[in-house]
Formats: structure tokens, C-alpha cells, sequence
């Protein structure tokens, strides 16, 4: 049998995520399940990653990335998720900005 630690680290990823429909805009709020609720500051800039805003349910990489192929505009925080939008060329490195060390990023496509 195995231990609840060896499962939990089995388990996959999990992102807290939130979709806003709004006009002709489809909206994902995304975060590492790690980062939720927490407030980050640095030179001026505060992202509040809070509950309200990114969190409605929870969902897997590949749930998220189905996700984001739907929607207009992407709102992610953390390093889990800005690591998987770099590696799907979703965001460019350029494009992601660092607050208390954590990554942040805005995607907007444009048709």
C-alpha cells in the first residue's frame, strides 16, 4: 500500500481556474493551486491572487490548456502554469513579468 505522500506526489497537478464570459471576450483566470489567496508586492506592483477572481473549480494541465485554447484572454500567476503556457508557446519569455519573484502573465489573442 502506498503512502499518502507517494500518492499525493503521483497525483497530478492541479490549477484553481475561473472563466468570465463578457461581451465577445471569454476570460481564464488561472494559478498554481499554491499561490491561491496569496498577495504578492515588489517595486510598486501588487497582484492579489484572490479567490474571487481565480477560483471557481479546479482542473488539471491538460484541462487547463483546453481551456485556454477557448478563450480570448488569459490571466496566470505561478510557476507551474507559466512554465506549461512557455512550453506550449501559449506566452513568450519577454511577455511574463516577475512580482516578489513570482511569474505573472497577461495573453491576449487578437482575431
Amino acid at each position: 500500500m502506498r503512502g499518502e505522500e507517494e500518492l499525493q506526489a503521483m497525483s497530478p497537478e492541479k490549477f484553481c481556474c475561473r472563466v468570465f464570459d463578457t461581451g465577445g471576450d471569454r476570460i481564464l483566470a488561472v494559478c498554481d493551486s499554491s499561490v491561491l489567496g496569496m498577495v504578492f508586492e515588489d517595486d510598486g506592483l501588487r497582484i492579489h491572487v484572490s479567490e474571487e477572481f481565480y477560483f471557481s473549480e479546479e482542473r488539471d494541465e491538460s484541462g487547463i490548456v483546453s481551456l485556454m485554447e477557448s478563450c480570448t484572454i488569459v490571466n496566470a500567476v505561478g510557476e507551474k502554469i507559466i512554465g506549461i503556457m512557455l512550453e506550449k508557446g501559449i506566452v513568450d519569455e519577454g511577455c511574463i513579468l516577475r512580482v516578489s519573484g513570482v511569474p505573472h502573465a497577461q495573453v491576449v489573442s487578437v482575431v
